[in-house]
C-alpha cells in the first residue's frame, strides 16, 4: 500500500488510516478550523491543510465601493452594474444571488463586462495578475459564512509503525514552517488553515487585512 497521498476524490485502495490523532495533536489544536472535520468528512479519514471563504472581488476600475464587507446584494444592485457569481452557495449568505450565477463568470469579470464577481479566495492569484492594482477584497458577512475544505489529505493502514511515521509526517505539514511553504512562499491560492500563519499571510498580503475578521462565523458544509 502506498503512504500518505493527496485525496481527490476517491481513496487508495487498503484499509484507510484514521487521521484523528494528527486531527488532536498541538500541531492540529493550532488550527481552529479543523473544527468542522468530523462533521464535513464523516470521519477523520480526510486531513485537509488549506482551505477557501467566499469573497466579492470588485473592479475598481469601474466601480469604486465602500467598505471591506457586504451582508447584502444591495451595495451591488444598487449601482446598476452587472454582477457575476460562480458559487451557488452565495444564495444561502446573500439572498437572491443565484439569479447572477454563470459558469462564464470569471471571464466576465476579468474583461470588465461585470465589476462584481461573487467566488471564493481561491481565485486571488488569479484576480491580482489579471487585474493588478485594480480590485478590491469585499469579504462576505453572514451568519454562517460557508467555507470549503482544500489540499486534502488522506493515508492508508501500512502497521503500526509505519502508521506512526505516516501520522508524523502529517502533523508536520500543519506546523507553522510547513504551512508558511505551502501558502506564502508558495502562491497556491488556497488559505493556511494554520491560525498563526492565516496571520502571517494577512501581513505579507494585506488585501486580506480584515478580511478574517468574522471566521468565528466561518462553517464547513457540503
Amino acid at each position: 500500500n502506498i503512504g500518505i497521498y493527496e485525496y481527490e476524490g476517491e481513496f487508495a485502495s487498503g484499509k484507510k488510516l484514521d487521521l484523528e490523532a494528527v486531527t488532536n495533536s498541538d500541531n492540529g489544536k493550532a488550527c481552529s478550523l479543523l473544527r468542522d472535520v468530523d462533521e464535513y468528512f464523516g470521519g477523520y479519514d480526510i486531513l485537509p491543510l488549506g482551505f477557501n471563504a467566499p469573497v466579492v472581488y470588485v473592479n475598481t476600475s469601474i466601480i469604486e465601493v465602500d467598505g471591506d464587507s457586504i451582508d447584502s446584494l444591495v451595495p451591488m444592485t444598487s449601482t446598476g452594474k452587472e454582477i457575476v457569481s460562480d458559487k451557488e452557495v452565495f444564495e444561502k449568505m446573500l439572498k437572491g444571488s443565484k439569479k447572477y450565477y454563470s459558469k462564464n463568470a470569471k471571464m466576465a469579470f476579468y474583461k470588465g463586462a461585470s465589476p462584481f464577481y461573487m467566488t471564493d479566495t481561491g481565485s486571488y492569484f488569479d484576480v491580482i495578475n489579471m487585474l493588478p492594482a485594480r480590485y478590491k477584497l469585499m469579504r462576505v458577512d453572514s451568519e454562517k459564512v460557508y467555507c470549503d475544505y482544500t489540499n486534502l489529505w488522506a493515508a492508508c493502514d501500512n502497521g503500526k509503525s509505519m502508521n506512526k511515521a505516516e501520522l508524523k509526517l502529517l502533523e508536520y505539514m500543519m506546523n507553522n514552517n510547513a504551512q508558511d511553504a505551502l501558502y506564502i512562499r508558495n502562491k497556491t491560492g488556497n488559505m493556511p488553515i494554520n491560525d498563526a500563519i492565516r496571520g502571517e499571510f494577512v501581513k505579507v498580503y494585506d488585501d486580506f487585512e480584515s478580511f478574517f475578521d468574522n471566521e468565528e462565523s466561518y462553517v464547513f458544509e457540503k
